[in-house]
């Protein structure tokens, strides 16, 4: 259990993003006041559990040829997850039920699992999705907190800190629980460097990073945007959630969803873009990416969710008026 000082959680995202090589995967949860009334050890083993089942089939491979849970498909998937369950260890009827939901798009089929179970195997689960031996929890402590909600924060912490296998990260500031270690994080040099100089001034919601190829998997906007494409022929040769650099000396940063021959990159930008760090990180990148010949449309997750039909047809029309424009430059 680690208390990160003088950096704020939107500092860490920004400084995290794209994860670094030897990071382990961050899972960031914010909960807010409402949410503190329930019991944390439950919403944070439940949330790390729905991760899981979002990530798949990220960390059970084989599975990624397997269509849906018809014919069969349920019981192909049970094996992938007992056989690997065996190989690394784990305990397999959970990781098979895991398995089974996240192809069913529903809840667990079943199995009265003790919580340290789900929560060891959920993380897990978690860091193998990034290919990393482990990953982080980043708990970020609400600004109005009460004294009560802190102690039940704290408590649920070091469980899942002593549970899970996770390291445990808290940002903000504890008033009253002071059995930690704090650790002064200096990101200045890597923020500046992304946002330009910056003063530094939701219901619970847990969040990760996204997987290279595919849409974030706490992403719906994403999710249902990568739906809608498949459907086009038009929109080939996109991929997701892809590191660019602009060149050998520049640093490198994630592009959400990009046509590399096209040169165009979409953006889908979830409430944390609305915060000071995002909101410059995000300006300085569309302004190097549009130096670098690239055409940039940004979109809220609102607009996604809201008007799919029309982002769509935004998105498709810049994508082929770029081919039309490549195709003119071969004939000349």
């Amino acid at each position: 259990m680690t208390l990160v000082k003088e950096a704020s959680l939107d500092a860490v995202r920004v400084a995290l993003d794209p994860l670094p090589d030897s990071a382990p995967p961050i899972i960031i949860y914010q909960p807010d006041a409402a949410a503190l009334e329930l019991d944390q050890i439950s919403v944070m083993r439940q949330e790390l559990e729905y991760a899981a089942i979002r990530l798949f089939p990220a960390w059970l491979p084989g599975a990624e040829h397997i269509a849906g849970p018809q014919g069969a498909g349920v019981e192909a998937v049970r094996a992938l997850a007992l056989a690997r369950a065996k190989a690394s260890h784990r305990f397999g009827p959970y990781l098979a039920d895991l398995a089974e939901a996240a192809l069913r798009g529903g809840p667990l089929p079943g199995g009265n699992y003790a919580p340290t179970i789900r929560a060891g195997v959920s993380a897990w689960v978690i860091a193998q999705s990034y290919e990393r031996d482990y990953a982080a929890l980043v708990i970020d402590i609400p600004t109005d907190i009460s004294q009560g909600g802190e102690a039940k924060l704290a408590s649920a912490a070091d469980w899942i800190a002593g549970q899970s296998g996770m390291a445990v990260w808290l940002t903000g500031h504890l008033s009253t629980v002071d059995k930690y270690i704090g650790i002064s994080v200096h990101l200045e040099p890597v923020l500046e460097e992304r946002t330009g100089p910056v003063a530094r001034p939701l219901a619970p919601v847990i969040a990760m990073p996204p997987l290279a190829g595919r849409p974030r998997a706490d992403s719906a906007a994403e999710c249902a945007l990568e739906a809608a494409l498949r459907k086009r022929t038009w929109a080939e040769g996109r991929c997701w959630n892809q590191t660019y650099q602009s060149n050998s000396l520049a640093r490198p940063f994630r592009l959400d969803l990009w046509w590399r021959k096209e040169r165009c990159v979409v953006e889908i930008d979830g409430p944390e873009h609305h915060q000071p760090l995002h909101y410059a990180a995000d300006r300085r990148r569309d302004v190097q990416l549009q130096l670098d010949g690239h055409a940039v449309l940004r979109y809220t997750n609102d607009q996604v969710l809201g008007d799919l039909d029309r982002v769509i047809s935004e998105i498709g029309r810049l994508v082929r008026s770029r081919r039309s424009q490549l195709a003119e430059k071969v004939n000349t």
